[in-house]
Protein backbone atom coordinates (compact mmCIF):
# COMPACT_ATOMS: atom_id res chain seq x y z
CA UNK A 1 0.00 0.00 0.00
CA UNK A 2 2.79 2.42 0.90
CA UNK A 3 4.67 1.58 -2.28
CA UNK A 4 1.61 2.26 -4.40
CA UNK A 5 1.13 5.65 -2.75
CA UNK A 6 4.80 6.59 -3.26
CA UNK A 7 4.80 5.59 -6.95
CA UNK A 8 1.64 7.59 -7.49
CA UNK A 9 3.52 10.72 -6.39
CA UNK A 10 5.99 10.42 -9.33
CA UNK A 11 9.52 9.25 -9.99
CA UNK A 12 11.13 12.05 -7.96
CA UNK A 13 9.13 11.11 -4.87
CA UNK A 14 9.97 7.43 -5.37
CA UNK A 15 13.70 8.16 -5.63
CA UNK A 16 13.75 10.32 -2.48
CA UNK A 17 11.67 7.86 -0.50
CA UNK A 18 13.89 4.88 -1.37
CA UNK A 19 16.93 6.95 -0.33
CA UNK A 20 15.60 7.13 3.24
CA UNK A 21 17.26 4.88 5.84
CA UNK A 22 15.54 1.58 6.60
CA UNK A 23 15.26 -0.44 9.79
CA UNK A 24 17.21 -3.25 8.00
CA UNK A 25 14.95 -5.95 9.42
CA UNK A 26 15.19 -9.04 7.24
CA UNK A 27 11.50 -9.91 7.47
CA UNK A 28 10.52 -6.48 6.06
CA UNK A 29 10.79 -5.23 2.52
CA UNK A 30 12.15 -1.87 1.40
CA UNK A 31 8.97 0.14 1.90
CA UNK A 32 8.03 -1.64 5.14
CA UNK A 33 11.56 -1.06 6.46
CA UNK A 34 11.22 2.68 5.89
CA UNK A 35 7.78 2.61 7.54
CA UNK A 36 9.16 0.71 10.56
CA UNK A 37 11.85 3.34 11.11
CA UNK A 38 9.75 6.46 10.51
CA UNK A 39 6.34 5.43 11.80
CA UNK A 40 4.53 7.78 14.13
CA UNK A 41 3.08 5.83 17.10
CA UNK A 42 -0.59 6.43 17.81
CA UNK A 43 -3.48 4.71 19.57
CA UNK A 44 -6.38 4.08 17.21
CA UNK A 45 -9.64 2.50 18.37
CA UNK A 46 -7.94 1.38 21.56
CA UNK A 47 -5.10 -0.39 19.67
CA UNK A 48 -1.52 0.82 19.37
CA UNK A 49 -0.58 1.51 15.77
CA UNK A 50 1.86 3.45 13.64
CA UNK A 51 1.29 5.80 10.70
CA UNK A 52 3.56 7.27 8.03
CA UNK A 53 2.74 10.10 5.67
CA UNK A 54 4.89 11.27 2.82
CA UNK A 55 5.00 14.77 4.29
CA UNK A 56 4.66 13.65 7.90
CA UNK A 57 7.77 11.48 7.64
CA UNK A 58 9.88 14.65 7.60
CA UNK A 59 8.54 15.75 11.01
CA UNK A 60 10.66 14.43 13.89
CA UNK A 61 10.03 14.04 17.60
CA UNK A 62 11.04 16.58 20.24
CA UNK A 63 10.40 16.59 23.97
CA UNK A 64 9.79 20.36 23.67
CA UNK A 65 8.10 20.57 20.25
CA UNK A 66 7.19 23.71 18.35
CA UNK A 67 4.12 22.12 16.72
CA UNK A 68 1.18 19.96 17.72
CA UNK A 69 -0.06 16.96 15.75
CA UNK A 70 -3.74 16.00 15.48
CA UNK A 71 -5.01 12.89 13.71
CA UNK A 72 -8.37 13.42 12.03
CA UNK A 73 -10.46 10.28 11.73
CA UNK A 74 -12.35 9.44 8.57
CA UNK A 75 -15.74 7.78 9.03
CA UNK A 76 -17.42 5.58 6.47
CA UNK A 77 -20.63 7.04 5.01
CA UNK A 78 -23.62 5.53 3.30
CA UNK A 79 -25.11 6.57 -0.05
CA UNK A 80 -27.02 9.40 1.63
CA UNK A 81 -23.89 10.85 3.22
CA UNK A 82 -24.71 9.72 6.75
CA UNK A 83 -21.96 8.28 8.96
CA UNK A 84 -22.12 4.52 9.47
CA UNK A 85 -22.10 4.08 13.22
CA UNK A 86 -21.33 0.37 13.13
CA UNK A 87 -17.96 0.69 11.35
CA UNK A 88 -14.68 1.79 12.94
CA UNK A 89 -13.10 5.00 11.63
CA UNK A 90 -9.95 5.12 9.53
CA UNK A 91 -7.08 7.60 9.65
CA UNK A 92 -8.13 10.47 7.44
CA UNK A 93 -5.32 12.98 7.69
CA UNK A 94 -2.72 14.41 10.04
CA UNK A 95 -2.86 18.10 10.91
CA UNK A 96 0.24 19.93 12.20
CA UNK A 97 -0.31 23.28 13.94
CA UNK A 98 2.41 25.68 15.08
CA UNK A 99 2.53 26.39 18.82
CA UNK A 100 4.71 29.48 18.48
CA UNK A 101 6.44 31.62 15.90
CA UNK A 102 8.98 29.31 14.17
CA UNK A 103 12.13 31.07 12.86
CA UNK A 104 13.47 30.31 9.41
CA UNK A 105 15.54 27.11 9.07
CA UNK A 106 14.28 25.78 12.42
CA UNK A 107 13.21 22.15 12.28
CA UNK A 108 9.48 21.44 12.60
CA UNK A 109 8.93 18.98 15.45
CA UNK A 110 6.00 17.29 17.15
CA UNK A 111 5.71 15.09 20.23
CA UNK A 112 5.50 11.37 19.42
CA UNK A 113 4.98 10.97 23.15
CA UNK A 114 4.71 13.53 25.93
CA UNK A 115 8.07 13.42 27.64
CA UNK A 116 8.32 13.62 31.39
CA UNK A 117 11.09 13.22 33.90
CA UNK A 118 14.72 14.11 33.41
CA UNK A 119 16.80 13.36 30.29
CA UNK A 120 17.85 9.82 31.27
CA UNK A 121 14.28 8.82 32.04
CA UNK A 122 13.02 10.21 28.71
CA UNK A 123 15.80 8.47 26.80
CA UNK A 124 15.01 5.12 28.44
CA UNK A 125 11.30 5.53 27.72
CA UNK A 126 11.82 6.35 24.04
CA UNK A 127 14.06 3.31 23.57
CA UNK A 128 11.90 0.77 25.41
CA UNK A 129 8.58 1.99 23.96
CA UNK A 130 9.47 3.15 20.44
CA UNK A 131 12.89 1.72 19.68
CA UNK A 132 14.92 4.94 19.28
CA UNK A 133 17.02 7.17 21.48
CA UNK A 134 15.65 10.69 21.59
CA UNK A 135 18.11 13.13 20.04
CA UNK A 136 16.08 16.32 20.26
CA UNK A 137 17.66 19.58 21.32
CA UNK A 138 16.27 19.33 24.86
CA UNK A 139 17.90 15.90 25.30
CA UNK A 140 21.20 16.59 23.49
CA UNK A 141 21.71 19.94 25.22
CA UNK A 142 19.83 19.71 28.53
CA UNK A 143 18.96 22.94 30.34
CA UNK A 144 18.24 23.14 34.04
CA UNK A 145 14.98 25.04 33.59
CA UNK A 146 13.62 22.35 31.23
CA UNK A 147 14.90 19.44 33.32
CA UNK A 148 13.30 20.82 36.49
CA UNK A 149 10.00 21.46 34.67
CA UNK A 150 9.94 17.93 33.20
CA UNK A 151 10.75 16.38 36.57
CA UNK A 152 8.07 18.45 38.31
CA UNK A 153 5.54 17.45 35.66
CA UNK A 154 6.27 13.76 36.26
CA UNK A 155 5.78 14.12 40.02
CA UNK A 156 2.66 16.29 39.80
CA UNK A 157 1.05 13.85 37.36
CA UNK A 158 1.34 11.10 39.95
CA UNK A 159 -0.01 13.43 42.66
CA UNK A 160 -3.07 14.37 40.63
CA UNK A 161 -3.80 10.72 39.81
CA UNK A 162 -3.63 9.56 43.43
CA UNK A 163 -7.11 9.08 44.96
CA UNK A 164 -6.01 10.17 48.45
CA UNK A 165 -4.83 13.50 47.07
CA UNK A 166 -8.15 14.15 45.37
CA UNK A 167 -10.13 13.34 48.49
CA UNK A 168 -7.94 14.52 51.37
CA UNK A 169 -5.46 17.08 49.99
CA UNK A 170 -7.19 19.09 47.23
CA UNK A 171 -5.41 22.35 48.06
CA UNK A 172 -2.02 20.65 47.75
CA UNK A 173 -3.02 19.30 44.33
CA UNK A 174 -4.10 22.73 43.09
CA UNK A 175 -0.94 24.48 44.30
CA UNK A 176 1.29 21.77 42.79
CA UNK A 177 -0.55 22.08 39.48
CA UNK A 178 -0.10 25.84 39.47
CA UNK A 179 3.65 25.48 39.96
CA UNK A 180 4.18 22.94 37.19
CA UNK A 181 1.96 24.82 34.71
CA UNK A 182 3.98 27.97 35.31
CA UNK A 183 7.23 26.06 34.74
CA UNK A 184 6.01 24.36 31.55
CA UNK A 185 4.80 27.64 30.03
CA UNK A 186 8.13 29.27 30.90
CA UNK A 187 9.88 26.54 28.87
CA UNK A 188 7.61 27.22 25.86
CA UNK A 189 5.77 23.93 26.40
CA UNK A 190 2.19 24.61 25.33
CA UNK A 191 0.93 21.20 24.28
CA UNK A 192 -1.58 18.70 25.66
CA UNK A 193 0.47 18.21 28.83
CA UNK A 194 -0.71 21.60 30.10
CA UNK A 195 -4.28 20.99 28.93
CA UNK A 196 -4.31 17.63 30.72
CA UNK A 197 -3.33 19.28 34.02
CA UNK A 198 -6.15 21.79 33.61
CA UNK A 199 -8.58 18.94 33.00
CA UNK A 200 -7.44 16.97 36.07
CA UNK A 201 -7.78 20.04 38.28
CA UNK A 202 -11.32 20.47 36.95
CA UNK A 203 -12.14 16.87 37.89
CA UNK A 204 -10.82 17.44 41.43
CA UNK A 205 -13.01 20.54 41.75
CA UNK A 206 -16.00 18.61 40.42
CA UNK A 207 -15.34 15.83 42.93
CA UNK A 208 -16.00 18.40 45.69
CA UNK A 209 -19.06 19.94 43.91
CA UNK A 210 -17.10 23.11 43.05
CA UNK A 211 -18.75 24.04 39.75
CA UNK A 212 -17.17 27.52 39.64
CA UNK A 213 -13.56 26.32 39.76
CA UNK A 214 -14.30 23.39 37.44
CA UNK A 215 -15.67 25.77 34.82
CA UNK A 216 -12.56 27.97 35.01
CA UNK A 217 -10.19 25.01 34.69
CA UNK A 218 -12.16 23.55 31.78
CA UNK A 219 -12.31 26.93 30.02
CA UNK A 220 -8.52 27.19 30.10
CA UNK A 221 -8.21 23.61 28.83
CA UNK A 222 -10.57 23.91 25.86
CA UNK A 223 -9.11 27.26 24.78
CA UNK A 224 -5.67 25.67 24.59
CA UNK A 225 -7.03 22.57 22.84
CA UNK A 226 -8.74 24.76 20.26
CA UNK A 227 -5.23 25.75 19.14
CA UNK A 228 -3.73 22.28 19.51
CA UNK A 229 -6.49 20.15 17.97
CA UNK A 230 -9.09 22.45 16.49
CA UNK A 231 -12.81 21.88 16.71
CA UNK A 232 -12.49 18.34 15.34
CA UNK A 233 -10.20 17.11 18.12
CA UNK A 234 -11.51 14.31 20.34
CA UNK A 235 -10.01 15.76 23.53
CA UNK A 236 -11.36 19.21 22.67
CA UNK A 237 -14.92 17.96 22.18
CA UNK A 238 -14.84 16.03 25.46
CA UNK A 239 -13.62 19.04 27.47
CA UNK A 240 -16.25 21.24 25.84
CA UNK A 241 -19.01 18.84 26.89
CA UNK A 242 -17.75 18.93 30.48
CA UNK A 243 -17.60 22.72 30.42
CA UNK A 244 -21.21 23.01 29.28
CA UNK A 245 -22.40 20.38 31.81
CA UNK A 246 -19.85 19.94 34.65
CA UNK A 247 -22.11 17.41 36.42
CA UNK A 248 -21.28 14.72 33.83
CA UNK A 249 -17.60 14.66 34.82
CA UNK A 250 -16.47 11.38 36.40
CA UNK A 251 -16.79 11.46 40.20
CA UNK A 252 -18.70 14.73 40.31
CA UNK A 253 -20.41 15.58 43.62
CA UNK A 254 -18.70 12.98 45.82
CA UNK A 255 -18.41 15.66 48.56
CA UNK A 256 -19.85 19.15 49.09
CA UNK A 257 -16.72 20.76 50.54
CA UNK A 258 -16.40 23.26 47.69
CA UNK A 259 -20.07 23.79 46.86
CA UNK A 260 -20.42 26.62 44.32
CA UNK A 261 -22.59 27.69 41.39
CA UNK A 262 -22.19 28.27 37.67
CA UNK A 263 -22.91 31.99 38.18
CA UNK A 264 -19.84 32.25 40.43
CA UNK A 265 -17.85 30.46 37.75
CA UNK A 266 -18.89 32.90 35.02
CA UNK A 267 -18.00 35.80 37.31
CA UNK A 268 -14.53 34.31 37.83
CA UNK A 269 -14.01 34.03 34.06
CA UNK A 270 -14.62 37.78 33.75
CA UNK A 271 -12.18 38.68 36.54
CA UNK A 272 -8.47 39.13 36.14
CA UNK A 273 -5.75 37.83 38.47
CA UNK A 274 -7.82 34.98 39.84
CA UNK A 275 -4.93 32.57 40.43
CA UNK A 276 -5.06 33.14 44.17
CA UNK A 277 -8.74 32.23 44.26
CA UNK A 278 -8.57 29.51 41.61
CA UNK A 279 -5.68 27.54 43.11
CA UNK A 280 -6.43 28.29 46.81
CA UNK A 281 -2.87 29.45 47.42
CA UNK A 282 -3.68 30.59 51.00
CA UNK A 283 -5.18 27.24 52.04
CA UNK A 284 -3.56 24.41 53.93
CA UNK A 285 -2.97 21.13 52.14
CA UNK A 286 -6.11 19.46 53.52
CA UNK A 287 -8.40 22.52 53.31
CA UNK A 288 -10.95 23.48 50.71
CA UNK A 289 -11.91 27.18 50.64
CA UNK A 290 -15.21 27.97 48.97
CA UNK A 291 -15.51 30.69 46.36
CA UNK A 292 -17.88 32.92 48.34
CA UNK A 293 -15.25 33.45 51.04
CA UNK A 294 -13.00 35.47 48.70
CA UNK A 295 -13.63 39.22 48.77
CA UNK A 296 -11.88 41.08 45.96
CA UNK A 297 -9.94 44.18 47.07
CA UNK A 298 -9.31 47.34 45.13
CA UNK A 299 -5.95 47.86 43.44
CA UNK A 300 -4.77 50.24 46.19
CA UNK A 301 -5.72 47.89 49.04
CA UNK A 302 -4.37 44.87 47.18
CA UNK A 303 -1.02 46.59 46.75
CA UNK A 304 -1.00 47.58 50.41
CA UNK A 305 -1.87 44.09 51.71
CA UNK A 306 0.12 42.20 49.08
CA UNK A 307 -2.91 40.08 48.20
CA UNK A 308 -5.73 40.53 45.72
CA UNK A 309 -8.37 38.91 47.92
CA UNK A 310 -9.46 39.13 51.53
CA UNK A 311 -10.43 35.74 52.95
CA UNK A 312 -13.69 36.00 54.86
CA UNK A 313 -14.66 33.57 57.64
CA UNK A 314 -17.15 30.84 56.93
CA UNK A 315 -20.73 31.95 57.49
CA UNK A 316 -22.22 30.14 60.53
CA UNK A 317 -25.48 28.30 60.08
CA UNK A 318 -28.29 29.85 62.16
CA UNK A 319 -29.97 27.47 64.60
CA UNK A 320 -33.58 26.72 63.79
CA UNK A 321 -34.70 26.26 67.41
CA UNK A 322 -34.79 23.12 69.45
CA UNK A 323 -34.92 19.87 67.55
CA UNK A 324 -38.14 17.96 67.74
CA UNK A 325 -38.24 14.43 69.03
CA UNK A 326 -38.01 11.86 66.27
CA UNK A 327 -41.43 10.32 65.98
CA UNK A 328 -41.76 6.73 64.76
CA UNK A 329 -43.36 7.80 61.48
CA UNK A 330 -41.10 10.82 60.87
CA UNK A 331 -38.27 10.68 58.35
CA UNK A 332 -34.71 10.93 59.62
CA UNK A 333 -33.77 13.50 57.02
CA UNK A 334 -35.81 16.11 58.92
CA UNK A 335 -33.71 15.74 62.05
CA UNK A 336 -30.17 15.22 60.76
CA UNK A 337 -28.00 17.43 58.49
CA UNK A 338 -28.10 16.61 54.79
CA UNK A 339 -24.35 16.70 54.19
CA UNK A 340 -21.75 15.18 56.40
CA UNK A 341 -19.02 17.67 55.56
CA UNK A 342 -21.05 20.84 56.15
CA UNK A 343 -20.53 22.48 59.55
CA UNK A 344 -23.58 22.64 61.76
CA UNK A 345 -24.08 25.05 64.64
CA UNK A 346 -25.05 23.46 67.96
CA UNK A 347 -28.56 24.27 69.02
CA UNK A 348 -28.46 25.64 72.58
CA UNK A 349 -31.49 26.32 74.74
CA UNK A 350 -30.94 27.85 78.17
CA UNK A 351 -32.94 26.83 81.22
CA UNK A 352 -34.94 29.65 82.73
CA UNK A 353 -35.46 29.76 86.48
CA UNK A 354 -33.89 27.62 89.15
CA UNK A 355 -35.57 24.61 90.63
CA UNK A 356 -38.80 25.16 88.67
CA UNK A 357 -39.63 22.79 85.85
CA UNK A 358 -41.64 23.42 82.71
CA UNK A 359 -44.28 21.08 84.06
CA UNK A 360 -44.75 23.34 87.08
CA UNK A 361 -45.11 26.45 84.91
CA UNK A 362 -47.63 24.73 82.68
CA UNK A 363 -49.50 23.53 85.75
CA UNK A 364 -50.04 27.09 86.98
CA UNK A 365 -51.94 27.92 83.76
CA UNK A 366 -55.69 27.17 83.47
CA UNK A 367 -56.27 23.68 82.19
CA UNK A 368 -59.27 21.73 80.97
CA UNK A 369 -58.16 18.64 82.88
CA UNK A 370 -59.02 20.11 86.33
CA UNK A 371 -62.58 20.08 87.67
CA UNK A 372 -63.92 20.83 91.18
CA UNK A 373 -60.35 21.08 92.55
CA UNK A 374 -59.70 17.38 92.00
CA UNK A 375 -56.48 16.48 90.13
CA UNK A 376 -57.19 14.20 87.18
CA UNK A 377 -54.31 12.47 85.40
CA UNK A 378 -55.22 12.38 81.70
CA UNK A 379 -51.73 11.91 80.31
CA UNK A 380 -48.99 9.52 81.23
CA UNK A 381 -45.49 10.64 82.23
CA UNK A 382 -44.07 9.65 78.86
CA UNK A 383 -46.58 11.85 77.04
CA UNK A 384 -45.87 14.77 79.33
CA UNK A 385 -42.13 14.37 78.83
CA UNK A 386 -42.52 14.29 75.05
CA UNK A 387 -44.66 17.41 75.23
CA UNK A 388 -42.05 19.20 77.30
CA UNK A 389 -39.14 18.11 75.12
CA UNK A 390 -40.83 19.45 72.01
CA UNK A 391 -41.23 22.94 73.50
CA UNK A 392 -38.77 25.77 73.05
CA UNK A 393 -37.58 25.49 76.69
CA UNK A 394 -36.03 22.04 76.51
CA UNK A 395 -33.29 21.50 79.08
CA UNK A 396 -30.06 20.78 77.20
CA UNK A 397 -27.68 21.24 80.13
CA UNK A 398 -25.06 18.44 79.79
CA UNK A 399 -24.80 18.21 83.60
CA UNK A 400 -28.55 17.83 84.05
CA UNK A 401 -29.34 14.12 83.96
CA UNK A 402 -32.57 12.17 84.22
CA UNK A 403 -32.30 11.78 88.00
CA UNK A 404 -32.14 15.54 88.47
CA UNK A 405 -35.23 15.96 86.32
CA UNK A 406 -37.15 13.39 88.39
CA UNK A 407 -36.13 15.10 91.62
CA UNK A 408 -37.23 18.47 90.30
CA UNK A 409 -40.53 16.99 89.12
CA UNK A 410 -41.22 15.44 92.52
CA UNK A 411 -40.25 18.64 94.34
CA UNK A 412 -42.61 20.73 92.25
CA UNK A 413 -45.54 18.30 92.59
CA UNK A 414 -45.68 17.44 96.28
CA UNK A 415 -49.40 16.72 96.09
CA UNK A 416 -48.55 13.74 93.89
CA UNK A 417 -45.40 12.75 95.81
CA UNK A 418 -46.08 13.51 99.52
CA UNK A 419 -43.31 11.20 100.75
CA UNK A 420 -40.58 13.17 98.98
CA UNK A 421 -38.63 15.68 101.11
CA UNK A 422 -36.09 18.01 99.57
CA UNK A 423 -34.19 20.99 101.03
CA UNK A 424 -34.84 22.93 97.84
CA UNK A 425 -38.62 22.89 97.96
CA UNK A 426 -40.05 26.12 96.48
CA UNK A 427 -41.78 28.62 98.77
CA UNK A 428 -45.13 28.15 97.07
CA UNK A 429 -45.02 24.43 97.74
CA UNK A 430 -44.25 25.04 101.46
CA UNK A 431 -47.20 27.40 101.87
CA UNK A 432 -49.45 24.95 100.11
CA UNK A 433 -48.33 22.21 102.49
CA UNK A 434 -49.04 24.38 105.55
CA UNK A 435 -52.55 25.15 104.31
CA UNK A 436 -53.24 21.44 103.97
CA UNK A 437 -52.13 20.83 107.57
CA UNK A 438 -54.49 23.56 108.86
CA UNK A 439 -57.37 22.21 106.87
CA UNK A 440 -56.97 18.80 108.55
CA UNK A 441 -58.01 20.24 111.96
CA UNK A 442 -61.74 20.33 112.58
CA UNK A 443 -62.64 18.06 109.67
CA UNK A 444 -64.06 14.62 109.91
CA UNK A 445 -65.60 12.77 107.03
CA UNK A 446 -64.17 15.23 104.53
CA UNK A 447 -60.66 14.47 105.77
CA UNK A 448 -61.27 10.76 105.50
CA UNK A 449 -62.65 11.18 102.00
CA UNK A 450 -59.69 13.32 100.99
CA UNK A 451 -57.22 10.80 102.37
CA UNK A 452 -59.03 8.01 100.57
CA UNK A 453 -58.84 9.89 97.30
CA UNK A 454 -55.16 10.67 97.85
CA UNK A 455 -54.38 7.05 98.70
CA UNK A 456 -56.13 5.90 95.54
CA UNK A 457 -54.33 8.32 93.25
CA UNK A 458 -50.84 8.23 94.73
CA UNK A 459 -49.96 4.54 94.11
CA UNK A 460 -50.97 4.81 90.45
CA UNK A 461 -48.64 7.75 89.94
CA UNK A 462 -45.81 6.00 91.72
CA UNK A 463 -46.13 2.95 89.49
CA UNK A 464 -45.98 5.12 86.41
Amino acid sequence: MLGAKVRAMGDEWLRKFLALPSSLKQDLGVFAGVWDLYQLPIVMNGVRAGIVGLNLAAVNHACVPNCALTIINKYAKDENGNIKTGESPMVGRAVVRALKNIPKDEEITVAYFYGKGQQKARELFSWTEFGFFCSCKACMQPKDVIEIAMDKYWKVERILNHPDTVDLYPAMAFKSAQEVISRLLTCQIRDARVAMIWAKCAMIAGYHSDIARAMCFLAKAYRMLAVLEGSTGVFYRQILIWYETPMVMPGFGATTRGLSTAIEGRNMLDERDVKEKLFMTAAKSDEYIRIHRYHRLSDAKAKQKGSRYLLLPEKPIKPKGAQKLLEPDASKSEHFPKHRDEPTAPETVHRSGSGTSNLKRNKDKPSDNTSKGKPQVSKSHSQASAQEMSSSEVCTDPHWDMLDFIRELMADNLDLFPDYHSPTVPEAAKKKKKKKKKSKKGKGSAQAGGNTQQEQSTPAVKEL
